[in-house]
């Protein structure tokens, strides 16, 4: 009988009887969690040497670097075919390498739209300040002409 080690599965259907089981009667949810995280720690270290050394063609053998911005997958630089990374590694390594640089991205663009925001706001403060200042400057003129 094969388990599911999936941390979201808690039951699964047993092939030979047809009956529903619990999955923590084999498995504890701990055991599992720590199998879950050995798997994606050797997934990261993969990714990581995958980087490194660069992925090999599967049509022409040529060895290919691997860039860092997140791609699935990538032309080969010696004969144009389709490179996938998830071929090479683990898909879930590939997926959070990938999720990984959404995330940045997104917090470089709310860091550059805050940026200008606050540029924005302070040339607003600026422009009210000028203006109030040049009011009173122009209300004292008047005053002082009475």
């Amino acid at each position: 009988m094969e388990v599911p080690l999936d941390l979201y599965q808690n039951q699964f259907t047993c092939p030979g009887c047809h009956a529903v089981q619990q999955v923590n009667a084999y498995v504890s949810d701990k055991e599992r969690l720590e199998l879950d995280m050995a798997r994606q720690v050797a997934g990261n270290e993969a990714w990581r040497r995958l980087l490194a050394d660069g992925v090999a063609c599967g049509r022409c053998g040529g060895v290919n670097a691997v860039p860092d911005d997140g791609s699935v997958q990538l032309a080969c630089s010696f004969c144009g075919a389709a490179v996938l990374l998830s071929d090479h590694v683990d898909a879930g390594a590939v997926a959070r390498h990938r999720l990984k640089h959404g995330v940045f991205a997104m917090r470089d663009e709310a860091l550059r739209a805050n940026a200008a925001h606050a540029r924005k706001v302070n040339t607003v403060v600026a422009v009210v300040v000028a203006l109030v200042v040049a009011g009173l400057v122009v209300a004292n003129l008047v005053a002082t002409r009475h």
